[in-house]
């Protein structure tokens, strides 16, 4: 797709998506609990490609004490190996998730950069072979 630096690491963007954060709740109110379930079951969907995927937090995550800002990001982030003196991997990747605000008007690597400017891809992502 398109290439972002991030720690002087060259990284592809191989997909991105975003959804709103309380779109699957039909009742009730945003809660600690409710929070932890949608995020919960947003990592059990990411693992079922079979790949890493973890949440970015930040101190930034909350509009208010109990409701989480109103989007989830993720993009599917791809790069050269992390730690391959011998040359034995192919590359490494990571998905990796974040909440944001509504940013219509950004382009997609900008949210991303922005989304993910502090994220540490060297200790997040894994190494992979074909």
């Amino acid at each position: 797709m398109r290439n972002i630096k991030i720690s002087n690491r060259e990284i592809t963007i191989e997909k991105f998506q975003f959804s709103h954060t309380y779109s699957g709740l039909l009742a009730g109110t945003p809660s600690k609990d409710v929070n932890e379930k949608i995020i919960y079951n947003y990592q059990e969907a990411l693992k079922r490609g079979n790949r890493l995927s973890v949440f970015h937090f930040t101190n930034n995550d909350y509009v208010s004490n109990e409701v989480l800002k109103p989007i989830i990001y993720t993009a599917w982030l791809d790069a050269e190996p992390i730690n391959d003196p011998e040359n034995e991997f192919d590359g490494s990747s990571v998905i990796v998730c974040w909440f944001g605000e509504d940013q219509i008007d950004k382009s997609i690597s900008e949210i991303i950069i922005e989304g993910i400017a502090d994220f540490d891809y060297d200790n997040s992502a894994v190494n992979y072979n074909f």
